[in-house]
């Protein structure tokens, strides 16, 4: 099942906020709370040139341990978020539940 997330902040952080961001993220989730998240895979749309900032779908679920994964992907996608961000994009999108 496709789908289409508009996200209302965009965030490139380093693994070592990024891993306790999320491991707060899934603690602090009440059960039955839905986590959605769409993060670049690789970016070659004007964004970070450290591979530290960019994800793979393993390295989310691993991070995100926990989550009962709903929808979980890899794909390449049309971003259009600004003018220094646009073009095609790899990008994983996440939907999970804390069961």
């Amino acid at each position: 099942m496709p789908v289409t997330i508009k996200p209302i902040a965009a965030v490139c952080v380093p693994s070592e906020i990024r891993i306790p961001l999320h491991q707060a993220a899934v603690r602090r989730l009440k059960t039955g709370g839905v986590f959605v998240l769409e993060a670049l895979l690789a970016y070659n749309t004007g964004g970070p040139q450290s591979l530290d900032m960019l994800m793979s779908l393993d390295e989310f679920k691993r991070e995100l341990a926990g989550l009962e994964f709903i929808h979980a992907v890899q794909m390449e996608r049309e971003v259009r978020e600004e003018s220094r961000h646009a073009g095609l994009a790899s990008v994983v999108q996440v939907l999970a539940r804390k069961a």
